[in-house]
């Protein structure tokens, strides 16, 4: 409980797997080979990779890490060849003095007052290792004892951390968790601004590291999830009303006549439909998501009319009280201009779209984000930037059109984007240069289309 269940804790946050083993004292080289044969074995079902892993132990735990981490001992052990040897060896407090030429690289740690585990023992160990070519790691911390855990307050705090960067060092970048880009955060605190794998901290490439990145880090730890490798299908119920349903709203706002924006002489009111979340308060803050119709469609075909909800508003009613998305708000706008029917003229609609932008930044968002609560803390251009990591846009079709509109002219206030099934040509190299001056990380574009 105390020298393997708080360790594998950390590693879950960094984006790990752990396993910690109970094993039975007069049997534990064969239970923990026994434990890395089945998760070998069930990686699959466990959904974790085999490749790459790590042994940790302190104690008598570490005298089992470092033994299977022999490759020649791993072998006797679990009688299998198939197995990798561990890509790093994790050992607190030991007196294991054994070296050969097959075992894994090293990390050390132990505390200079430890009455069990000699220090000197530990790094002559290392010493060894390291002149067979091995990589090693060894830390001594001033008056620890046998046994010091997370070591949370003393010389030993933030072992865990120097310990993970030692294995990422001896695996391929791949393999590293995006996660463990957050944990990171430590190396800048502990003066490092990168990491071992070269990975600095201004993620909005601006040349300083200030509150902004550390926003974005917070941001990205608790809002970020890998892309998911298949699509599901929508369970039936979903297109049902669901218990807890979200409201439409309509929100009617003034812009200019899209050919002429620019001089501002014709006035339109036009709409949005407004979707609110369950529960929607103005006590808290919301992501917020436009989303764009295609040709031959205005605000309503996608979440329908208030009178009459669309399917998808149950689907989005359904995913929200299921956990399976957050609590968001939604915008169906429109980039019909004059006429309802202009989405049905598709040369009008490519220019209509390319103008949208305007309407977008000047007018929509500001009527949107003054009247419901979103992380914008106002509607000034900095107000709007600051907050882009809460917001996205996306669309289907010319709506897709629409989408990398925005990508090209308002990705100072948009981080993610979802463009669907674009259809036609776009002139790409104008648009993906809108990207030159961000961090790749600092934006995010999921593509979807279909193919015959």
């Amino acid at each position: 409980m105390h020298d393997s269940f708080p360790q594998a804790l950390e590693l879950s946050k960094m984006g790990y797997n752990a396993f910690a083993l109970i094993y039975r004292p007069d049997d534990p080289y064969r239970d923990l080979a026994q434990a890395i044969t089945y998760i070998y074995d069930h990686a699959a079902e466990l959904e974790v990779d085999p490749g790459n892993y790590s042994l940790w132990g302190g104690s008598a735990g570490a005298r089992m890490a470092a033994t299977l981490g022999n490759a020649e001992n791993l072998r006797t052990l679990t009688a299998r060849t198939d197995i990798p040897q561990a890509a790093a060896v994790i050992t607190q407090y030991t007196g294991y003095q054994s070296v050969s030429a097959s075992d894994a690289p090293t990390y050390a740690c132990v505390g200079t007052s430890d009455s069990i585990a000699s220090a000197r023992t530990m790094q002559n160990r290392l010493d060894a290792l390291q002149k067979l070519g091995i990589p090693t790691e060894f830390h001594a911390y001033e008056n620890l004892p046998h046994g010091f855990g997370l070591g949370t307050g003393t010389a030993a705090e933030g072992w865990i951390q120097d310990t993970v960067r030692f294995w990422e060092d001896q695996m391929p970048d791949e393999s590293i968790p995006t996660a463990r880009q957050t944990a990171n955060l430590q190396d800048y605190l502990l003066n490092r601004t990168q990491n071992t794998h070269g990975n600095d901290y201004d993620l909005n490439g601006d040349g300083v590291w200030n509150g902004l990145d550390l926003s974005l880090l917070r941001q990205k730890k608790t809002a970020s999830h890998p892309v998911p490798d298949t699509i599901r299908e929508i369970p039936e119920g979903y297109h049902q009303p669901a218990e807890e349903s979200g409201t439409l709203e309509n929100l009617y706002y003034d812009t200019y006549e899209s050919m002429t924006y620019d001089q501002k002489e014709q006035v339109l009111q036009k709409r949005a439909v407004i979707y609110l979340p369950y529960g929607y308060t103005e006590e808290k803050q919301y992501p917020i998501f436009y989303l764009m119709h295609g040709g031959w469609g205005n605000e309503t075909v996608t979440l329908g009319t208030l009178e009459s909800p669309s399917n998808f508003k149950n689907v989005i009613d359904h995913a929200i009280q299921n956990g399976d998305m957050q609590p968001m708000i939604l915008v169906c706008p429109t980039y019909n201009n004059t006429s309802g029917q202009d989405s049905g003229n598709f040369s009008l609609a490519m220019t209509l779209n390319r103008n949208y932008y305007k309407e977008l930044r000047n007018d929509l968002i500001p009527a949107v984000e003054s009247k419901y609560s979103t992380y914008a803390k106002d509607t000034t251009p900095e107000g709007l930037a600051a907050s882009r990591d809460y917001r996205g846009f996306g669309g289907f079709s010319m709506g897709s059109v629409a989408t990398w509109r925005t990508f090209e002219h308002a990705l100072d206030y948009f981080h993610y984007f979802m463009p669907m099934s674009c259809g036609t040509t776009l002139d790409d190299d104008t648009i993906f240069s809108a990207a030159e001056n961000y961090n790749p990380q600092d934006y995010f574009c999921f593509h979807d289309d279909w193919y015959q």
